[in-house]
């Protein structure tokens, strides 16, 4: 009888040997699936926009690039919203390898009225442009609109009363405490007061 030891590490040996193998096989049969389903779309003649962008977005992630960009102008064709479009047409050409014409991509959007600049930053395949010159620009352009608040100039004259703060009257016994906190992306200070009697309040200033 073999010992359970020496079963173990066989098993063990089989395991590591046969994984590239595995994962190869599961990527093939991911691009024949998305390539079938190509396809299939083509000859039901299907005029779903979402269909089409869901495609476009399986094929890019399956790196066929060409049939991810086929599915999209399909998905644009049938009536798909040229922000959607936009942002995947940005992610297909990150994909290629190509980050100048992703950014134009984005620049075009902006330029059309888009400013969710967070939906760019909080991508993670479009914000591998973080650091290229014009794309970097381009969010700091659109965090301006996006975020006047944060950006224009008299919106930060009172944040020197940010903080936490101890009150006290002026014969030095403590009137209470008072929370102040910028809220709505710089916006506005919300106070938030508690006495020292236990009383509470708040203001929005």
């Amino acid at each position: 009888m073999k010992s359970p030891i020496i079963l173990t590490i066989a098993i063990v040996v089989l395991a590591v040997a046969a994984g590239p193998f595995i994962y190869f096989n599961s990527v093939v049969a991911e691009s024949s699936v998305v390539a079938a389903e190509f396809s299939r779309l083509e000859k039901s003649a299907n005029e779903s926009a979402q269909d089409w962008l869901r495609l476009a977005g399986n094929a890019r992630e399956a790196d066929l690039l060409e049939i991810a960009t086929k599915s999209l102008d399909n998905a644009s064709s049938y009536g798909l919203s040229p922000i959607q479009a936009g942002i995947e047409k940005a992610r297909i050409l990150v994909a290629s390898n190509d980050p100048a014409g992703a950014t134009t991509a984005l620049q075009n959007l902006f330029a059309a009225g888009f400013t969710s600049v967070g939906v760019l930053t909080n991508d993670p395949l479009i914000n591998t442009l973080d650091g290229r010159t014009d794309y970097d620009e381009l969010v700091q352009t659109m965090s301006v609109q996006a975020y006047p608040c944060a950006h224009r100039q008299g919106f930060q004259d009172f944040d020197f009363w940010i903080g936490e703060w101890d009150v006290h009257l002026v014969n030095g016994t403590l009137a209470g405490s008072n929370i102040i906190m910028p809220v709505e992306r710089g916006c506005a200070l919300t106070e938030h007061w508690t006495s020292a009697n236990g009383g509470t309040g708040m203001s929005i200033n």
